[in-house]
């Protein structure tokens, strides 16, 4: 997953449900990254969002807990969302 840390050091993604959603909503997106224990309703939400983009959706295997830390914050994280361009 050195992909995520790559965008991340470029300022490429968003975190958390809610940026990924809006972001989603608005086309800004390329790629979602989804821990293994994301909530089952947001993975739904978000899923059904992706596939009205065509937006390719990756389920990491790491928990949301993992990819906090993975990420440098001091929080878990679920969504992970990739920037276009």
């Amino acid at each position: 997953m050195q992909e995520i840390r790559k965008f991340l050091e470029e300022g490429k993604l968003v975190l958390g449900s809610k940026v990924v959603i809006k972001k989603l909503r608005s086309k800004e997106l390329e790629k979602i990254y989804i821990s293994s224990n994301c909530k089952k309703e947001t993975e739904q939400d978000i899923t059904k969002l992706a596939k009205l983009g065509s937006i390719e959706i990756i389920k990491v295997e790491m928990t949301n807990e993992e990819l906090g830390t993975y990420c440098r914050k001091p929080f878990h994280i679920s969504i992970v969302g990739l920037l276009k361009g």
